[in-house]
């Protein structure tokens, strides 16, 4: 059996017609999803900070470059650039953060730490690795941060021989870094605003219905010699039982 189905077609001037006439609708659905947006950053997600640590990591062979008459050696340094990846799985083991629940004195869980750092090599030819540390109070992400550093190097070095490990820089600042209330309020908005676009195009293209003689005229171009009287029964006190319009 042949289904054929037929495609309503608006042109750009229809949809800008639909949009101009219903302004007012769509921007009150654009206010009020930007400010429930707002609302919702404002007074119920919780502000998220993060600080960072840094550290660098070698084979020990560059352990005292920098003292007079020493050379970098490329072995040494090719080597470290290799542990550089490996100390940045060792950093993000289970064991690395039961370690720091301990150190923490047990009152987080590890899985819940674990969640909240994240270490990454600086760059390809760096022995540096950048510990990110993320949470919801800034002085707290500071001080789990700061014993993050006091276990890791030892941590590593259990695992590991011949590495040597440096503190380069401790949290001293944490940056907010969410809810970004601005830029959601923004999309809320826009989203808002597009939805109710959308539903008043979908609305016009499958509404077959002619109520008034402007529908009429939108849909034929033909023209309208006149229309018909609506008459309205109504039970009238008294008895009287019909009323014209």
């Amino acid at each position: 059996m042949l289904e054929v189905v037929f495609v309503k077609e608006i042109d750009l001037s229809a949809l800008y017609k639909i949009v101009k006439e219903r302004w007012l609708p769509i921007a009150v659905a654009g206010i009020l999803c930007a400010v429930l947006a707002f609302s919702y950053n404002k007074f119920f997600v919780a502000p998220m900070y993060r600080t960072s640590t840094t550290i660098l990591v070698n084979n020990g062979g560059l352990a005292n470059v920098g003292v007079p008459g020493d050379s970098v050696n490329t072995n040494d340094l090719n080597a470290s650039l290799y542990l550089v990846e490996t100390c940045v799985d060792i950093l993000e083991s289970d064991n690395m953060y039961k370690e720091l629940a301990n150190a923490l004195g047990g009152n987080y869980s590890y899985q819940n730490l674990k969640g909240r750092f994240v270490p990454e090599a600086r760059g390809e030819n760096s022995l540096l690795i950048d510990i990110y540390t993320f949470g919801s109070n800034q002085n707290e992400i500071m001080e789990i941060a700061n014993t993050f550093l006091e276990v890791a190097p030892t941590f590593i070095k259990n695992n590991i021989l011949s590495v040597d490990v440096k503190v380069l820089a401790t949290a001293d600042i944490a940056y907010k870094t969410g809810p970004k209330t601005l830029m959601n309020t923004v999309i809320a908005c826009i989203v808002g605003v597009l939805g109710a676009i959308i539903v008043f195009i979908l609305i016009s293209m499958f509404k077959n219905t002619i109520e008034n003689e402007k529908d009429f005229k939108d849909r034929f171009s033909v023209p309208l010699l006149g229309t018909v009287p609506e008459f309205e029964n109504k039970q009238m006190k008294g008895g009287r039982n019909a009323k014209r319009k």
